[in-house]
């Protein structure tokens, strides 16, 4: 009888969080379809949606453990209890996404982004959470696990950038990162090469020819990290959030930086040996296009000052520089397989 009881109670358990399970697949559903269908005003206090959105997440980080608490171990809250638990839940999430709504797209779209992205990833881990609570088998080091997980996201939201400015920043830092990556990997791909001719390897190795071509794409390279570094730190200085304009330029050099690593990839992957001339030259073009698109966008930003015109300058010649020194090595060097 006791046997048929407890039964009952953990298939009742599972039936509420199965609901609660369901709840948060329609509303992951939505956030992933993007807009909620309630009209957001433009004219709002990003402060206070801030203040909502850590305040939403720090609830929600709480509900969790309680529940986490509850389902432990025996003995297990009623069903009534048990649907208080999971009603506070579902509640803190409505609470967080709605707070994420109400964050208009004219305060940044990188902002927005990084935001939504870090809100999906909260109702994952919810959504994992919850589902191994309806493990019984699932053993306490498991759901400890599961409830950090959402703690750490949940706290996430705290170091989240508060402004389209700080957003973008941290964005075009990281791609900064990327480029400066693929700098080191040329020129130990170059320093290994060396070693190995040294060593008398020389299976995968480039033609003499080939060597000579290979500064100039390091000065290409090592252009593009330059690029990098100073339109961060021209953002840094004088990139502003006061106006919708401002905003919207934040977006556009961000849209643009974001084509610049995977382009750089491109063409340091075509500099390894063998080299193929009609490979290189296709992915320098295409490279030295977007620095130039980049540079000439970055001059009409609100970010940059009138001091910024030198290395605008600068750099845009250094780029038609190694591009043009590059070109012409390859259009000599007939030798070179296609």
């Amino acid at each position: 009888m006791a046997d048929n009881k407890e039964l009952s109670e953990r298939q009742g358990r599972k039936v509420l969080l199965q609901g609660c399970i369901d709840k948060i697949d329609i509303v992951y559903t939505e956030l992933q379809g993007g807009e909620s269908k309630n009209v957001v005003s433009e004219d709002c206090d990003t402060k206070q949606i801030w203040e909502r959105i850590v305040s939403s997440s720090t609830v929600l980080s709480h509900e969790c453990t309680k529940l986490s608490m509850a389902l432990n171990k025996p003995p297990y809250p009623s069903q009534s209890a048990l649907e208080d638990f999971i009603h506070s839940l579902e509640t803190a999430i409505l609470s967080l996404v709605s707070a994420f709504y109400s964050l208009p797209k004219l305060k940044g779209l990188t902002l927005r982004k990084n935001t939504h992205k870090t809100v999906v990833s909260i109702l994952e881990a919810v959504h994992e959470f919850i589902t191994s609570l309806q493990d019984q088998e699932s053993g306490e080091s498991s759901r400890l696990h599961n409830t950090g997980k959402v703690w750490e996201l949940c706290e996430k939201i705290n170091r989240l950038p508060h402004n389209n400015k700080d957003a973008v920043i941290r964005a075009v830092k990281s791609e900064l990162g990327l480029v400066e990556d693929a700098v080191e990997e040329l020129q130990e791909e170059i320093k290994s090469h060396m070693e190995n001719l040294e060593e008398g390897n020389n299976s995968e190795a480039w033609s003499n020819q080939d060597r000579e071509i290979l500064p100039s794409c390091v000065g290409l390279v090592k252009t593009t990290k330059s690029v990098m570094r100073k339109v961060t730190a021209a953002l840094d200085t004088g990139g502003s959030c006061e106006t919708e304009e401002n905003i919207a330029q934040l977006d556009d050099i961000m849209e643009c930086v974001k084509q610049i690593s995977p382009q750089l990839d491109e063409f340091v992957i075509a500099t390894y040996p063998p080299l193929r001339k009609g490979r290189l030259e296709e992915e320098m073009t295409k490279l030295c296009c977007e620095l130039h698109r980049m540079i000439s966008m970055c001059a009409k930003m609100h970010f940059i000052s009138e001091s910024d015109g030198s290395w605008i300058k600068f750099l845009s010649e250094a780029t038609d520089h190694n591009k043009n020194k590059i070109s012409q090595m390859l259009h000599d060097s007939a030798s070179i397989p296609q």
